[in-house]
C-alpha cells in the first residue's frame, strides 16, 4: 500500500518483489531398477515402504538383489522410492477358457502360472436389460484367483458384447491379475462345474481353468553386454542416468536422481 506523504520526514514503503521464488524439490527419492517376481514392466512406480514393494513386486527374490536393496533403503531411514521393473525374455502366463475367451497374466513372470479362473452364469435378465443387452445369456461372472498370494478378484455381470461391462474394458480398468488376449468370442464362455464331494472349490480342476503349464517365465538375468529385449506388449526402457553426474544404474542398483527426468538404455 502506497504511503501518503503529508509532511516532511522519513517514510518506509515495502514494494513486492517481481522475482519468482524457486520452489524446492525433493532430493531424498531413490530409484531402483532391476528384476522382480511380478509387477508393472518398465514403468516407474512410487513406493513408500517395504510393504508396498512386497505387494506390488513380490518382495525378496533369490534371482535378484533388487528387493534386498529396497529393504536396506528403508531400514536405513529411506522415505520414498521409485521402482522400475526390468526383464529380459520374460513371458506372461496364458489361460484359455472353454468358449473362446483367452486371458493373459497382467504382467510377465512365473507368478502367473498359479492363476486360476472360474466362470459361472448366475446372472439375471433384469441386469442384462439395464446394460442394454438382449438377455441374461450375454452375461457371465468371472472369478480370478492368485494361488500364491490367495488374492481373489470377482467381476460380476460382464459380457463379451459391446456394453458398459465389456470384459476387456473391465479387466483393463479393475484387475491387477489378468487381461484379455486377442479378440473376444461371439458368445460368453462356458460355465465351470461345481466341486466334487469333499473337494474345495479351487482344489478341484473341474471347477476352474488353470494357466497353461510353464507359460509364464521370469526370463534371464539382465546382461550388461547385450541389448535388453522387452517382453511382447511392453515398451523398451531407456538409460537411467542423472543429468548432472552422468551416473547410470542397471540390474538392481539404486541411485539418487538429481534432475527432473531420467532415462535408461542398456549399456
Amino acid at each position: 500500500m502506497r504511503v501518503a506523504l503529508t509532511h516532511p520526514g522519513v517514510y518506509v514503503e515495502e514494494i513486492p518483489s517481481r522475482d519468482c521464488t524457486i520452489t524446492g524439490v525433493a532430493t531424498s527419492t531413490t530409484a531402483f531398477l532391476g528384476r522382480a517376481q511380478r509387477g508393472p514392466m518398465n514403468d516407474p512406480v512410487t513406493i513408500s515402504s517395504v510393504a508396498d514393494f512386497e505387494r506390488l513386486f513380490g518382495g525378496l527374490w533369490t534371482h535378484s538383489t533388487l528387493g534386498f536393496a529396497v529393504r536396506d533403503f528403508y531400514r536405513n531411514g529411506g522415505s520414498q522410492g521409485l521402482v522400475v521393473r526390468l526383464a529380459q525374455e520374460a513371458t506372461a502366463a496364458t489361460l484359455d477358457l472353454a468358449g473362446g475367451l483367452n486371458l493373459v497374466a497382467a504382467n510377465p513372470g512365473s507368478w502367473g502360472n498359479e492363476l486360476r479362473v472360474r466362470v459361472d452364469h448366475a446372472v439375471s435378465d433384469d441386469v442384462a436389460e439395464r446394460f442394454g443387452l438382449a438377455d441374461a445369456d450375454d452375461l457371465f461372472n468371472l472369478t480370478v484367483r492368485d494361488g500364491t498370494t490367495g488374492v481373489t478378484e470377482l467381476f460380476s455381470n460382464i459380457s463379451v458384447e459391446e456394453s458398459p461391462r465389456q470384459v476387456d474394458k473391465v479387466l483393463e480398468q479393475s484387475s491387477s491379475l489378468v487381461r484379455t488376449r486377442g479378440g473376444l468370442p461371439g458368445a460368453r464362455p462356458d460355465k465351470h462345474g461345481n466341486p466334487g464331494p469333499g473337494k474345495a472349490l479351487w482344489d478341484d480342476n473341474n471347477t476352474n481353468t488353470t494357466a497353461a503349464a510353464e507359460s509364464g517365465t521370469d526370463g534371464v538375468a539382465l546382461d550388461q553386454n547385450r541389448t535388453a529385449s522387452a517382453a511382447p506388449g511392453w515398451p523398451m526402457p531407456s538409460r537411467v542416468s542423472t543429468p548432472s553426474s552422468g551416473r547410470t544404474s542397471s540390474t538392481c542398483s539404486a541411485f539418487r536422481p538429481t534432475g527432473p527426468t531420467a532415462t535408461w538404455t542398456p549399456p
